[in-house]
């Protein structure tokens, strides 16, 4: 067990440095997203592959205005706005799970949550990613539809 805790330290501080900066790049994306004329549609993010409620409940509300929203640059940056607070969410219930373990390190329904957590990390950073690609799409699209530099 010591171990077990000795490792999920160092995960919070992986994730302490991590999710600020993801967080910020999704901002930056969506600001950088006002720059392109067309912008790639994306899917909304789907709540089925999230692991706990909070974020699955983030996800749900993104599939629900994702039908309200006209354009696809009104979509990604709502989906950049979503993300954004997924990551925050999940960040603070691993610190708040995180913190139970340690007082009691043999609650497995506190162990369970960190895991799913985890996966939920890796959904929203696999979902962020695909965010990127599109924005880097949408600017080479933009590009190549330029007329050429004298």
């Amino acid at each position: 067990m010591p171990e077990a805790l000795r490792i999920l330290d160092a995960g919070l501080e992986i994730l302490a440095a991590y999710a600020p900066t993801m967080v910020a790049l999704l901002a930056s994306m969506a600001a950088h997203s006002r720059m392109v004329t067309a912008i790639a549609p994306l899917r909304p993010l789907r709540a089925a592959s999230c692991h706990t409620t909070p974020v699955v409940s983030l996800a749900y509300v993104n599939g629900l205005v994702h039908r309200f929203l006209i354009s696809t640059a009104e979509r990604f940056r709502f989906r950049a706005y979503i993300l954004a607070r997924c990551f925050g969410v999940a960040t603070r219930y691993m610190w708040m799970y995180s913190r139970r373990v340690k007082i009691r390190p043999d609650l497995e329904r506190d162990w369970a949550q960190i895991e799913a957590l985890r996966r939920d990390l890796g959904t929203l950073t696999a979902d962020s990613i695909e965010q990127y690609q599109a924005l880097v799409r949408s600017f080479s699209a933009a590009r190549r539809g330029s007329p050429p530099r004298s």
